[in-house]
């Protein structure tokens, strides 16, 4: 995992990209909006943490990922909680359990640093 601020210029534009493509549309049509600078603003707070879910055995650095993660250790009233802003696939990688493992792998660092919940709304069409 990387803190945005150690995230490769290629990543960050990867992250942008598969989130407009993922979800752009989904937000226009529930009427929430999508504002370019203010997603990259989102990815790029110093805040923000990442898993780019990169394919095994994959050599080149230059590849495309299957994926990422971004997530924030954040308090809400009293309790830490570990929040997912967002976890986005590449079609190719979704329904193959990818995202669950994921969650799986986040809850297990939850309990590592000791947050009391873990969070991640999700958007459902």
């Amino acid at each position: 995992h990387a803190a945005s601020a150690s995230l490769s210029e290629a990543d960050h534009d990867f992250c942008f990209a598969l989130l407009k493509r993922n979800m752009e549309s989904l937000r226009l049509d529930a009427g929430w909006g999508f504002n370019d600078s203010g997603e990259r603003a989102t990815l790029r707070d110093e805040e923000s943490h990442f898993l780019i879910l990169r394919p095994s055995g994959q050599e080149d650095a230059a590849a495309s990922p299957a994926g990422f993660c971004m997530y924030r250790w954040i308090l809400e009233g009293e309790c830490t909680v570990l929040y997912v802003y967002e976890l986005q696939l590449t079609a190719e990688y979704r329904g193959k359990g990818l995202g669950k493992f994921v969650m799986q792998l986040l809850e297990l660092l939850a309990n590592k640093h000791k947050m009391q919940f873990m969070m991640l709304t999700v958007f459902k069409n």
